[in-house]
Parts: C-alpha cells; sequence; structure tokens
C-alpha cells in the first residue's frame, strides 16, 4: 500500500504540474514543427496499423515507402504503445490520449528517481522532492519529443543499478539490470540520450577496472554492455541498417551518409555555453538545451556534496555532474575533441548540450541528500548566506529590469525563512516537507509554458495540420494507388502519415539514399514513379489538370501521362553510373524500358504488353496478379530495399533494384500471382535478441529474489 500511495503520489504530482494538458483542453505542448509536423504524424501512422492488427515495419506514404521501425521512431518502445489502444476522434489519434502520455512519462520518469534516492537511503520525502526536480526541471522537463523524454527516463534506473554492482551488491545482477536500463532507453528512438547513457556505462566500468583490475569489474562491464545490446537490438539493429542507406541532414551545407561525420562545425554550434550555467538557476537564460532546476534545488545539492562527500556514491554521482557539464561545453573543450574524433558513432549525437541531461539527474540525487542532512541540521544552519543572496538577486534584476531573476530571489528567500523557523523548532517536519514540495513546484512551474489555442491571434503548427481534410478525402476517394506531390510551404507536415496517403517527400532529417538521389522532382522521375496528383497553388507541370480546390485555397492536380505504379516491361537498358541513370531518366529512356546499374535480366520483346491487376494492398504486403505472353519484368514503383521479398506462384523470386531505387520481379509468359512483403532480418534478430535479453534478465532477477529470500541454514 505504501508503494501505491507512493505511486499515486507522484502522477497526483505530474498531473497538477502539468494541470494545463490533462484538466484542460485549451492547451497543448504539440505546438512546435517537429512535434506537429513530425512526430504527430508518425504516431497517426502507428496507430492505424496497430488498430488494424498491423505491427508498423513498413511506411508506405513516406519517399516512396521506407522502413519504420529503422528511423528510430519510437515503434520498438512499450511506453508508446498504451497511446494506440485508444480509439481515434474524427479519424485522427486523441489529443488528451497523447497529452496523458506525455504526463505520465514525466510521472514514470519521477519515480525512478525516487525509486533511485530510496535506494541510497533517502527519505521519503527527499526522494520525492528529487523526483519531482528530475522530471520536471532541466533537460527533461523541456523536451518535446516522447522519444527524447523516453531514453532519458531510463537515467536513474542505469544509475541505481550500475551503484549497487560497484559496491558488490549482487554484482552481475545489477550489471545486467544496469544494462537492461541502458537497452530500454536505445529502444525510445532517439539516439543521444541512449548513446550517451552507453558511454557512461563504459567510462565508469572503465574506471573501475583500471582503479582495481579484477575479473569481477571486467566482468561486470561485459554483463552491463551485453544486457544493453541485446534489450536495445530491436531499435539498434534496424536503425544500423536503415542509417548505412540513407541520407541524413544534420546541419551540414550537404546531406551526410553514414560513414560521414557530422562536421565538428555542427557539434561546436549546439553547444552548451559557459554564460548557460545562469541558466540553472535563472528561467530562460540559456542558448540551446534548457538546464533550469531552480535555485532551491542546487543550493540543496551543493550542501548534499558538502555533507556526503565521505560516501563513494555520492563522489561518483558529483563527478558525474562535473562531467555532464564539462563535456555539453563542447565548443570550448579539447577532451570533447577527442572523444568526437576517436571514439565510434560519437559524431552522430551532434548536439552535446543535451548531455546535461546527465546534470539534472546528478542534482536531482544530490539534492534529495541535501535536504536530508539540513533536515537534520537545521538548528545549526546559518539562513543570513542565503537571504543575502536573495536579496542581491532581487536588486540586481531591478538594476538590470530582468524579471527572471526575482524567480531565484523569492525562492531563496522563502526557503532562508523555512530553515530558520525549522531551526527554532516553528514548524514540524511534514508541514516543511510540504513546504518544499510547493516551492520546488513553483520553481520548476518557470521552466516552460504552453500555448493556448484561445489566446487571440493564436496560430500554431498544430492547428495547421488540422485544415486539409477535404483534400485527403477527395485523394482517397480515387481510383487505384495514388501518390500525390506537395509543392506548397503550407502544407510542411507530413501530409502523407498523417492522412494515410501515399507522397512523394516530407517533413525528415533522413530518406533513404536510393530515392533521394533520383532527383525526384522532375516530372520524367515522376511519371517513372508513379506521382499521379500535385497539390499546391499552381500546377507544376504543363500536363497537370485542376480536378479539386479545397477550403483552404490548395488545388489538387491530376497528372496525365504518368505510367502505372505496377506495370510490365519487356525492355531492360544498363546505366554505368548513377549519373548516366539520372541523365537517361531525365531524357525519357525511363519510359518504355527499365534502366539498371548493373546486370541486365533476360527480357523478350513481344505484341501484346501484358496486364497487371492489384489484389491486396496494406503498408507490408500486396498481392497483384500479371498476364504475360513473353518473359516479362514486374515494376512496383515503391522503394526497393532490403527485406522485401518476393513470391511468384508460391515460389520465392529475388526483388530486383529497378531504376536504382525501385523494386521489380521477373516473370515468365502466362499468368502469375505475385505477393510483396516486407520481412526485414534486421528485425526480426533484433526482436529475438530483446526478447531473449529481457528473459534472461528476468531469471537472473528471479534467482537472486530467490537466494535473498531463501531461510538461513543457520
Amino acid at each position: 500500500m505504501r508503494r501505491l500511495s507512493i505511486v499515486a503520489l507522484l502522477i497526483g504530482l505530474s498531473v497538477v504540474f502539468y494541470w494545463k494538458l490533462v484538466l484542460t483542453t485549451e492547451y497543448t505542448w504539440l505546438d512546435s514543427p517537429d512535434m506537429s509536423f513530425l512526430e504527430m504524424p508518425r504516431f497517426q501512422f502507428q496507430a492505424q496499423q496497430w488498430h488494424k492488427l498491423r505491427a508498423p515495419l513498413w511506411d508506405p506514404h513516406h519517399w516512396m515507402g521506407q522502413p519504420f521501425l529503422g528511423q528510430i521512431t519510437g515503434a520498438a518502445d512499450p511506453l508508446n504503445w498504451p497511446v494506440f489502444l485508444f480509439g481515434f476522434r474524427e479519424g485522427k489519434i486523441r489529443q488528451d490520449v497523447v497529452h496523458w502520455h506525455f504526463v505520465l512519462g514525466h510521472a514514470l520518469a519521477a519515480a525512478l528517481m525516487f525509486w533511485l534516492c530510496r535506494d541510497r537511503g533517502r527519505s521519503m520525502a527527499a526522494s520525492v522532492i528529487a523526483g519531482c526536480v528530475f522530471s520536471f526541471g532541466g533537460y527533461l522537463g523541456t523536451s518535446d519529443w516522447p522519444q527524447v523524454l523516453h531514453g532519458c527516463l531510463w537515467t536513474p534506473a542505469v544509475l541505481l543499478y550500475l551503484l549497487r554492482a560497484m559496491e558488490g551488491r549482487d554484482s552481475t545482477v545489477s550489471a545486467a539490470m544496469a544494462g537492461v536500463a541502458c537497452g530500454m532507453s536505445w529502444l525510445s528512438g532517439h539516439h543521444q540520450a541512449p548513446y550517451y547513457l552507453s558511454l557512461l556505462l563504459v567510462g565508469i566500468w572503465g574506471w573501475a577496472i583500471v582503479r582495481e583490475p579484477r575479473a569481477k569489474a571486467v566482468r561486470g562491464a561485459l554483463v552491463s554492455l551485453s544486457f544493453t545490446g541485446l534489450v536495445g537490438a530491436l531499435q539498434i539493429i534496424p536503425g544500423w541498417e536503415y542509417g548505412r542507406l540513407a541520407i541524413r541532414w544534420a546541419g551540414a551545407a550537404e546531406p551526410l551518409r553514414w560513414w560521414e561525420k557530422v562536421p565538428a562545425f555542427v557539434h561546436e554550434q549546439y553547444t552548451f555555453r559557459l554564460q548557460d550555467l545562469a541558466g540553472t538557476i535563472v528561467p530562460g537564460a540559456h542558448l540551446h538545451t534548457n538546464p533550469y532546476i531552480g535555485a532551491v534545488p542546487l543550493a540543496l545539492a551543493i550542501y548534499g556534496v558538502a555533507r556526503y562527500w565521505r560516501e563513494p556514491g555520492v563522489r561518483l554521482v558529483a563527478a558525474l555532474l562535473a562531467i555532464a557539464v564539462f563535456f555539453s561545453v563542447a565548443a570550448h573543450n579539447p577532451a570533447y575533441g577527442v572523444l568526437y574524433g576517436l571514439v565510434t558513432w560519437f559524431d552522430k549525437a551532434r548536439v552535446p548540450a543535451r548531455i546535461i541531461f546527465l546534470f539534472g539527474a546528478a542534482a536531482a540525487v544530490l539534492a534529495a541528500y541535501g535536504w536530508d542532512a539540513l533536515r537534520q541540521e537545521a538548528s545549526k544552519w546559518n539562513v543570513w548566506p542565503v537571504a543575502g543572496i536573495a536579496a542581491a538577486l532581487a536588486a540586481l534584476g531591478a538594476v538590470l529590469q530582468r524579471d527572471a531573476l526575482a524567480v531565484p530571489a523569492v525562492t531563496l528567500g522563502v526557503f532562508a525563512a523555512l530553515v530558520g523557523a525549522m531551526g527554532r523548532g516553528a514548524i514540524g517536519s511534514v508541514a516543511a516537507n510540504a513546504i518544499l514540495v510547493l516551492l520546488v513546484l513553483f520553481e520548476l512551474a518557470h521552466v516552460r509554458d504552453f500555448s493556448s489555442r484561445l489566446a487571440p491571434g493564436y496560430k500554431s503548427d498544430w492547428a495547421s495540420i488540422w485544415r486539409h481534410d477535404d483534400i485527403a478525402e477527395y485523394l482517397k476517394a480515387q481510383k487505384g494507388p495514388v501518390r500525390v506531390s506537395i509543392d506548397d510551404p503550407e502544407v510542411a507536415y507530413n501530409f502523407g502519415d498523417w492522412h494515410g496517403i501515399d507522397m512523394t517527400i516530407g517533413y525528415t532529417a533522413t530518406a533513404p539514399y536510393n530515392v533521394a538521389m533520383l532527383e525526384w522532382h522532375k516530372p520524367e522521375t515522376q511519371d517513372v514513379l508513379a506521382v499521379t496528383h500535385t497539390v499546391g497553388r499552381q500546377p507544376q507541370d504543363a500536363r497537370d489538370e485542376e480536378v479539386f480546390r479545397g477550403a483552404t485555397g490548395l488545388k489538387v492536380f491530376r497528372r496525365h501521362g504518368v505510367l502505372d505504379r505496377a506495370r510490365l516491361v519487356h525492355q531492360a537498358i544498363q546505366a554505368n553510373t548513377l549519373g548516366e541513370l539520372r541523365v537517361r531518366l531525365h531524357a525519357g529512356d525511363g519510359r518504355n524500358a527499365a534502366i539498371f546499374v548493373g546486370p541486365l535480366p533476360a527480357l523478350e520483346q513481344c505484341g501484346d504488353q501484358g496486364e497487371v491487376e492489384w489484389l491486396e494492398r496494406q503498408p507490408s504486403t500486396f498481392l497483384l496478379r500479371a498476364t504475360t505472353t513473353c518473359r516479362a519484368l514486374l515494376v512496383v514503383a515503391d522503394t526497393w530495399f532490403p527485406g522485401w521479398e518476393a513470391m511468384v506462384d508460391g515460389r520465392s523470386a529475388p526483388v530486383l533494384e529497378v531504376y536504382g531505387a525501385v523494386r521489380g520481379v521477373t516473370l515468365t509468359a502466362g499468368q502469375h500471382e505475385i505477393r510483396m512483403r516486407y520481412r526485414p532480418w534486421t528485425v526480426r534478430a533484433g526482436a529475438a535478441l530483446t526478447a531473449l535479453g529481457l528473459v534472461l534478465a528476468a531469471g537472473l532477477w528471479a534467482g537472486a529474489k530467490i537466494r535473498n529470500t531463501a531461510p538461513s541454514r543457520d
């Protein structure tokens, strides 16, 4: 009952803190380009697939189709799955459900931090305060992306078991569970936090091995890293495959391939500045990443370090805090440059300022130590230095006309009064704990704000993606597979994923390399890719015919002369290079022939071109019936990618890469049924390894439980 009451308390505090999101319908946290244009369409696609009892493995609506899991979308994250169990509202994922998902994610982060602090011997009240500081403040409290939140929230669990392993408490089991927590972070769908947590495991275990070279430390390191790889495999392996075959827009002048480093200047651009340290106690005093935790928690953390420095666990957490600040200041730090130059994949993280999430976690733990020490020693504490700092901040704010300085001035003043009252015995422990929780929540409430749709002149990215339902309904009503090219800044979001319509490109940071290099924007290439419609204010090509006008004034144009999505081709020609292939496509050679970069299939010319009929069509599988009087190539104008398999009349057939980017299967004369399905080995292997890791971890944990609860023979 005590555990349940604590869970209820942390959920209640999360609801209180985020009351605007879950107790009203006026506010939203979705009002940013990344959330509205990218993440919510992804959630919509996943929800649609799960409601049809299909795993969202292949996204046909984006870049002529691409792997969904490989894009590190969060599809492998179990914390996201409950969202997709709820029904839709007006055919779309429900905003209130997404809001609750966001708030409960913060509640889980607070609960894990509470658990860590209790394991460190901290009081209930101090552990609750630490949970609030970690979950509602700092980088965690200001991140919009569910993937980022879910990647960071496992940090306390990693630290809890890592500290246990360092102290020799069920060393092997604790090392394994630290790896499990880090692996769960990898499943979140964003690589930065789990990558830094993995480096944390490597660094701490490496330090343990160097400090005291023993087989036990080496075994602990191997166990932790092995379980990280096993549990995270469902996301790591498909992400690795997709990364190798994709391009990424990462802030460089040109998109990057997997083996090309994100330039160092990008890391310097997104560095944490030394002056951003003021942002830990002053709201808004930062550039890229918000480190704000408030003046009172920071003061408690400093006091906690001073009072408990003799404890090895405190020293390690304090070192983590210092290291997080040290490496987040990348532009002024040669040590960061060494990691950038030598450590595999370090450049992929690209935003060193986000390492500051480790600072928030460490500061929360140390604040719990500080509050426990302060409660015990309040009678010895001199409150005048704190009161003086508060007065100085208030005076400085008045001189500089900076309202933000009023927040630490007020909270430090109240904090000093609270400690003074405790020291004189004028206030009890329960009341003091309650006042401090409220004070911390007051400070953290200044970390961010939310948009009100009822505010005068309200315009938002979130509102903009609801304006084109009429265009989507028209396109869905058309016969045959539809693919649309959108040429208007008004439709900046992923129209395809949001409405379930295939399109050429969309709002994204990555794309399959083979399609992106095709010059997809040219009419001749779009003919080969079966782009049937365009959307915009004006036609993109002289062949475009206006067929519909939406309520926003956007027009839908039907493109004439486009090749069918699935068609039979009887001629193959070779291009020696990708550049030559693009030239041939631009010249129109792709209309009557399949162009290959590589060996040509054996085809035959015959008078009857044959016909193709769609029998079934789903995102990850489809069934066609094709009839031809001679040997032909069936071209399906969807992205070629490893993992696509073809069965012709129940027999396996190779899937060829036609035009350097789309799929093809050779057929003999006659009538055939062709099924293509996406069954990548990366997903199957990743799922098997993740399941294996979880089963092994459960077995180790259960075995340790049995050993620890078994009666002694003495």
